[in-house]
């Protein structure tokens, strides 16, 4: 059933994924950062050093598990609603 795109519901939508998101890149770069911070202090590595690929670890962390939680959103849903993707083209 296709329902009426309103504020309301754009804001539940975007509030499912931020939620989602937020939480599971939080608990992710926590992870990413113990690991990279013990091969850091095994390998002798000053903070400031793994400071830039730690950031780069953590950006990539993030861009991927907004892709997995946006794919969770199309394929699972939250409460009565689902993301679904439907083409544009006509034929």
């Amino acid at each position: 059933m296709r329902e009426e795109i309103t504020d309301l519901l754009a804001l539940k939508l975007w509030w499912a994924f931020t939620w989602r998101a937020l939480s599971m890149a939080i608990i992710s770069g926590i992870a990413v950062g113990i690991v990279i911070g013990l091969i850091a202090g095994v390998a002798g590595s000053s903070p400031e050093e793994m400071q830039g690929p730690s950031m780069i670890a953590g950006g990539f962390m993030g861009i991927f598990v907004s892709v997995k939680v946006f794919k969770y959103l199309m394929t699972r849903g939250f409460g009565q609603y689902k993301l679904v993707v439907v083409s544009n083209d006509a034929g």
